[in-house]
């Protein structure tokens, strides 16, 4: 499924990108929506908060995978009309 991811200044929101709201808050925080396809939330964390979470020694190992959902439960907004599963 298709995202459109955008950054308010401290916390993503995801959109379906066929949502109206992508465009109203691309305009309200002056970004352009970075659109993915991704599978599921857990991708799309990973593809939003891996490099942030950690250096490149621990990427793909679970400790690197555990801060990469706290980084995301906690900065991370999934509107209604993006429906990916966990």
């Amino acid at each position: 499924m298709k995202v459109a991811i955008l950054f308010d200044g401290g916390e993503y929101r995801v959109h379906d990108p066929k949502c109206r709201d992508v465009r109203r808050e691309a305009v309200k925080f002056r970004d352009t929506p970075w659109v993915i396809d991704v599978e599921n939330r857990y991708e799309a964390n990973h593809a939003m908060w891996s490099d942030i979470a950690s250096d490149n020694e621990m990427l793909g190992t679970p400790a690197h995978d555990k801060l990469v959902q706290e980084y995301a439960e906690g900065e991370t907004t999934y509107l209604p009309c993006a429906k990916l599963t966990e």
